[in-house]
């Protein structure tokens, strides 16, 4: 759940908000990179299609003015690990 906050956040470009966040969640134990949560980054295109399963993808509300695709999540979960390492 905390790397996923991480991920969202950065999705959203709320970079400023994810660095304050991994600094706290790295204080206090929570996961901050994929490694964290032992996955591997090999892992990360099993991750996204299994992501765009779910009924929630692509129902964003609508204040969200961006399309949710799987290479911009992606690269979300990239720059986060990268961000949390």
């Amino acid at each position: 759940m905390a790397l996923g906050v991480l991920v969202l956040l950065t999705f959203d470009g709320k970079l400023e908000m994810r660095d304050k966040l991994i600094g706290f969640y790295k204080s206090i134990g929570l996961p901050t990179c994929m490694a964290d949560i032992e996955l591997d980054l090999k892992d990360i295109d099993k991750l996204t299609d299994k992501a765009a399963t779910f009924l929630e993808w692509g129902k964003a509300p609508l204040e969200v003015p961006y399309e949710i695709t799987k290479d911009a999540f992606k690269q979300a979960i990239l720059d986060t690990d990268a961000a949390g390492r």
